[in-house]
């Protein structure tokens, strides 16, 4: 069973001119509807706001729980946060492993 994915294939003419190729608008599963459109990669940004607030909550010693529960109560509920705990959690691993590199280098 072949299963069909949505693609084109572009070339660039010119500078600033780009030619449609190949279009199969075909796919092989439901696109995300409007509610579960915030959980794609591509629309969870953390805003310089959010960045600076899970970082003064952290250095506070405030469990990475309860810094979703405050972004969630500051977004106004839960469907309006553009973050998951997921994501909290991994932009407070990647921002530890950076103080554990600097401190390896000093």
């Amino acid at each position: 069973m072949k299963l069909e994915k949505a693609l084109v294939y572009m070339t660039k003419k010119g500078e600033h001119k780009w030619i449609i190729c190949r279009l199969v608008a075909k796919h092989n599963h439901e696109l995300a509807s409007l509610n579960n459109q915030k959980f794609l990669r591509s629309k969870r940004k953390k805003i310089e706001a959010q960045k600076n607030l899970i970082d003064l909550l952290d250095n506070s010693e405030v469990h990475p729980s309860k810094i979703v529960s405050v972004l969630t109560n500051q977004a106004g509920g839960v469907d309006r946060l553009n973050l998951t705990g997921q994501d909290i959690q991994n932009y407070l691993q990647t921002g530890r492993q950076k103080d554990q590199e600097k401190e390896t280098h000093n």
